[in-house]
């Protein structure tokens, strides 16, 4: 289907694409401040804006996987890499302060996890123990 405007969603793809209600979509974009169009009964948003939101979702989820008690959302993409396995988004292991998050970027080792499950070390993936399948 060709998008009413090229760089934007409509509320009804948005909630298909990720499963929430047409009132969650209307509250993230009024609280996120996303750039909307209204084009007759429509509203659309930017890809961008949603694009931006979600990792900040997925880098958060991954801290806290790490062990981090993150408050809020993570928005930056310090610890950004693409997944050695699968090209998806992964972050690094962030350190428990600036030394040693530059010390832990620095490594040739550094430990990392993916929004699809896959983790490793090095950039290579780490086999899955009997635990974690």
């Amino acid at each position: 289907m060709t998008p009413l405007i090229p760089g934007y969603l409509t509320t009804a793809e948005v909630r298909s694409r990720f499963g929430w209600s047409q009132q969650f979509v209307s509250t993230v974009a009024k609280r996120e401040g996303w750039n909307v169009r209204k084009v007759g009964n429509a509203y659309l948003y930017s890809e961008i804006d949603i694009s931006e939101y979600w990792a900040a979702r997925e880098r958060t989820r991954l801290a806290r996987a790490f062990g981090w008690k993150v408050p809020g959302l993570v928005r930056h993409d310090e610890w950004d890499i693409e997944c050695p396995t699968c090209g998806a988004l992964a972050i690094t292991r962030p350190g428990k302060n600036v030394e040693e998050h530059i010390k832990m970027l620095l490594s040739e080792n550094p430990e990392w996890l993916c929004v699809n499950g896959h983790h490793g070390v090095g950039f290579r993936e780490v086999e899955a123990s009997q635990e974690d399948k």
